[in-house]
């Protein structure tokens, strides 16, 4: 393909994105789609220009299988009609999860193929400013967004119902859970939220009169401080700490402005668990903030990750995770790159995908990379 008729393509691709016969028409075309025949599914992805980023955040995504599963049925194609012929003015946003769907699709049904996704890169420029230029961006940045987008695209509305009568703390708890997750989701729901949210719970106890009062956040990505072992990062993130005497505590109970201590705490769990390291923070140099990269590896399981002691009391259940995707940075905050590690099912061995280059990997003790910066863990069922 020479230069010119890619660049007509690319031309002709950005004037039907705009084109609301076009969008319906693209909607209509996963109907068929499947994944009854997968290949080996060993396939990179060509970077154009600073995209490892979302190459690897790609990667890890396709071997979602929980979510593809769904994604590829006609459920979600009917899902998109709908909500398209609602609001056209959304179309651009839906497209660009049709364009993910056929990647996978592709991906899935081929081997050893190098794919350009170049329709999806122009989506995700138009619908997110953010990413709109040729620099290199985070992929866990671009991780949110794209689940953010994907929930907004495959939402329906639906009216949560709290009913009963409170007879204990733990019914208290579940329906202030109840009543915060519909302020923020708003009585729109997706298979998103079933797949990868959660909630966590915030106790922040007032140290004068003891009262203490609780606050239920959902969260689909946990971001944990930098140690030598994620068990460690939990037990920093789920730690008591006290707020300072220039960061006093407004008590509703005494009225008074006074210390307070607060601890976080998992009060759900997710079908599909999303951890990230704060491998990139700012730190104060000369009087002014950097960003600056903390290197380093951290251990963390590749079976069996538990969770028990880290939920909210008095929920406290074994809970195992598995680890099938991790999205790596090497490199410095100038010069870095991304790239991906993930199982593949179908040969039932984990294999490293940096951009359009596949690697097979025959030791396990790779998979914890002093790269790791996003893991992708699965519920054990």
């Amino acid at each position: 393909m020479n230069g010119n008729t890619l660049q007509q393509k690319i031309q002709k691709f950005v004037v039907n994105i705009h084109n609301l016969p076009y969008i319906a028409q693209q909607i209509g075309t996963i109907s068929g789609l499947n994944v009854t025949s997968r290949d080996r599914g060993l396939n990179g992805i060509e970077n154009t220009g600073n995209t490892c980023y979302m190459n690897s955040i790609l990667q890890c995504l396709r071997h979602t299988a929980l979510l593809n599963n769904h994604l590829l049925t006609h459920q979600t194609q009917k899902m998109l009609m709908k909500n398209f012929v609602e609001n056209p003015n959304n179309g651009r946003e839906l497209l660009m999860l049709v364009k993910y769907i056929k990647i996978i699709n592709i991906m899935w049904n081929h081997n050893k193929i190098k794919l350009t996704p170049l329709s999806f890169k122009i989506l995700l420029n138009i619908n997110f400013e953010q990413f709109a230029n040729s620099g290199q961006h985070d992929a866990h940045e671009l991780l949110v967004t794209l689940l953010q987008s994907f929930h907004e695209s495959l939402s329906k509305n639906v009216r949560y119902c709290i009913t009963g009568t409170i007879v204990s703390d733990i019914d208290t708890h579940t329906k202030k859970a109840h009543e915060d997750w519909i302020t923020y989701y708003k009585n729109k729901h997706s298979i998103i939220l079933d797949l990868f949210s959660s909630q966590l719970r915030t106790d922040v106890t007032c140290l004068n009169c003891q009262k203490t009062s609780y606050t239920f956040d959902p969260l689909m990505i946990i971001d944990l401080p930098m140690t030598s072992n994620i068990y460690h990062s939990l037990d920093q993130f789920t730690a008591t700490e006290q707020f300072s005497e220039d960061n006093l505590y407004q008590c509703e109970q005494c009225h008074s402005r006074t210390r307070a201590s607060k601890r976080q705490t998992l009060w759900s769990l997710p079908n599909l668990l999303i951890i990230k390291f704060n491998r990139f923070q700012y730190t104060s140099r000369d009087d002014r903030y950097i960003l600056e990269k903390i290197c380093g590896c951290v251990t963390y399981p590749i079976k069996d990750l538990e969770l028990s002691k880290y939920l909210s009391p008095p929920l406290i259940r074994q809970t195992f995770y598995d680890l099938y995707a991790v999205c790596c940075h090497q490199g410095t905050m100038n010069s870095g790159h991304y790239y991906a590690i993930c199982y593949n099912e179908i040969i039932q061995a984990w294999v490293q995908y940096s951009d359009e280059h596949i690697r097979e990997i025959t030791d396990s003790a790779e998979v914890v990379s002093n790269d790791s910066y996003i893991l992708f863990y699965k519920k054990k069922t």
